[in-house]
């Protein structure tokens, strides 16, 4: 049996276990008696990721689980108000849980590769959602109304299978180092819990800080930072003196770590502070092939949740329904990449595949298969088996070397990328 059908199977007999609605309800009367919206059709049509009218959706509930009328939308939404989001969260863990106990392929030199980055949402403006988040600071001289409602994520992901394997939803208020550092023990205890026990863990400029150090040394975990210019004045000196590959001592506290500086095709130099010393074991071009692989699994990552996923594209205006719906498509986007990896394997730093997976066309073709195997009306079996006959055509070529420039970043656009109606 493959790790997806064994990850779906456990949802479907999980959704339907009085102890587990229990947990994950609001009220204590809820979901007691088997009607039109039972727990499972909830979860599941959430997981399916609604963004046509909630009376559309309720229609389309009728159609594919043969109900003789279906039911309203105002029924839809005051069911899903009795749903906790942590709902989303415990499926998604069983899901990791699943995949790495039993995945063998996806190592790095023993290592399981998790690179760190963050973004922003833009939501809906209410009032709940504004008491839970708060308004964007646009500065003193634009008045507090006319600022966006923004909300940050930060997100870990396994670089060679794209697995969210910790994601967060904050206030804007909050920082990205902050909610980094939190995350850190959180992702340790549960990976080592699965028996991964060697990580290591890949940041951007906007992540290093002493205090972040040194919580990877505590952890015992690896870490690779780029290290922006003027953030320490031995790094500054190092990078000075031309060395291209050496060691440097930045904490009492710490060992020395290694230090590598690369230049990049703009005439840029890449700074990176690593605590993998053994140069005979780590070359300096496997480490910046390290890092390149980050950019692909977060910014990537990133793009396919906003436009393939429509995460911005809410049908809510409650801090709960927000919630829900980013925390059932992280678990939705963990399903397809698992999906895609048992086909795909590894995404190994430094050698691209000549073609990959097209997982925008098999999350469209496959959504509506989600739910109905959530729901209980199509076996996992039976969604693999279509999901492995629609990937053979789903595969588009991948170009060696690719590259973006940098150069119009920041810049004013002049189109501005919008939700896609359905």
């Amino acid at each position: 049996m493959n790790i997806t059908q064994k990850i779906l199977e456990e949802a479907i007999r999980i959704l339907r276990e009085s102890h587990f609605i229990k947990k994950h309800r609001l009220n204590p009367t809820a979901f007691t008696r088997r009607r039109k919206l039972p727990f499972e059709i909830i979860v599941g049509t959430l997981v399916h990721l609604v963004r046509n009218s909630l009376q559309i959706v309720c229609n389309k509930l009728g159609d594919y689980f043969h109900l003789d009328e279906p039911a309203s939308k105002q029924a839809f939404s005051q069911a899903r108000s009795n749903l906790s989001h942590s709902c989303f969260q415990e499926l998604n863990d069983l899901a990791l849980c699943t995949f790495y106990k039993e995945d063998k392929m996806g190592l790095w030199k023993g290592r399981r590769i998790i690179a760190a980055d963050g973004s922003t949402l833009r939501l809906p403006e209410s009032s709940d959602i504004i008491t839970y988040f708060g308004r964007y600071n646009c500065g003193e001289k634009v008045p507090e109304t006319s600022c966006p409602v923004i909300a940050r994520i930060s997100e870990f992901t396994d670089v060679m299978s794209g697995l969210v394997v910790s994601s967060a939803l904050l206030p804007m208020s909050l920082g990205e180092e902050v909610i980094a550092e939190g995350q850190l023990r959180l992702i340790t205890e549960k990976m080592k819990s699965w028996g991964q026990d060697q990580l290591l863990f890949v940041y951007d400029r906007g992540y290093p800080s002493k205090q972040l150090i040194l919580s990877h040394i505590e952890q015992k975990v690896d870490f690779v930072f780029r290290i922006p210019k003027g953030f320490n004045q031995q790094i500054d000196a190092f990078v000075a003196s031309g060395a291209t590959d050496g060691a440097i001592k930045l904490y009492d506290e710490a060992p020395d770590s290694r230090i590598l500086v690369f230049e990049l095709t703009s005439g840029e130099q890449e700074i990176l502070l690593t605590s993998l010393n053994d140069k005979v074991e780590v070359t300096s071009e496997e480490l910046f092939a390290v890092y390149g692989a980050r950019w692909r699994a977060m910014e990537e990552g990133y793009k396919r949740q906003k436009v393939q996923f429509e995460l911005q594209n809410w049908a809510t205006e409650s801090a709960l329904g927000v919630l829900q719906e980013f925390w059932a498509m992280i678990y939705v986007v963990n399903i397809v990449s698992i999906s895609c990896y048992e086909l795909e394997g590894p995404s190994i730093p430094g050698k691209d595949p000549k073609e990959r997976l097209n997982r925008s066309v098999l999350f469209g073709s496959m959504k509506d298969d989600v739910l109905k195997t959530l729901g209980g009306e199509l076996s996992a079996k039976k969604f693999m088996k279509k999901f492995r006959k629609l990937a053979r055509r789903a595969k588009v070529p991948v170009k060696p070397g690719r590259h973006f420039s940098r150069e119009g970043l920041g810049k004013p656009k002049r189109f501005f990328p919008m939700p896609r109606v359905c």
